[in-house]
């Protein structure tokens, strides 16, 4: 994405603190997004077809939400991945303009990687992958950080 685009495009996070920050995607800390709570909610009801959840990770040393049995995997795979030094869910909005249409997109996932580098993680089941979330493409994007598409089947 070139500079014009990646300051066009909101993004929306929740300090530690839980107050709203709202910034563009060039200007954003991805450290004080990485730190904040998630944006928004998990819902819990009576026979929903998702199977929300929280679980321990030892990378955060506290509990990490997830809406599916994949997204658990997919916490589970980038806990005991070495490179990965937090793991955020539901870490910030993204809302811009695509092709004149107003979009808005919640990622799955903030990585934070030991080296300073961050990978936006959104897992999808192999159904729904033919193509890239509004907003979000796939591979290398700017200010260090990638994005990548999880997807499958979770283990049951």
């Amino acid at each position: 994405m070139e500079q014009r685009r990646l300051r066009a495009t909101e993004l929306r996070h929740r300090g530690a603190d839980g107050s709203e920050v709202v910034t563009s995607l060039a200007d954003a800390d991805m450290g004080q997004v990485a730190c904040g709570a998630p944006v928004r909610e998990f819902s819990w009801r009576p026979k929903q077809d998702n199977y929300p959840g929280w679980l321990w990770t030892a990378t955060t040393g506290s509990l990490v939400g997830y809406e599916s049995l994949l997204e658990r995997d997919r916490v589970l795979l980038a806990d005991f991945d070495a490179v990965v030094g937090g793991i955020a869910s539901q870490p910030f909005w993204l809302s811009g303009d695509d092709e004149g249409v107003r979009r808005r997109h919640v990622p799955d996932y903030l990585l934070t990687c030991r080296d300073g580098s961050v990978i936006v993680v959104d897992v999808k089941p192999a159904r729904m992958c033919q193509a890239a979330p509004a907003g979000v493409s796939t591979g290398s994007s700017p200010r260090g950080s990638d994005v990548a598409t999880a997807r499958g089947r979770p283990a049951r």
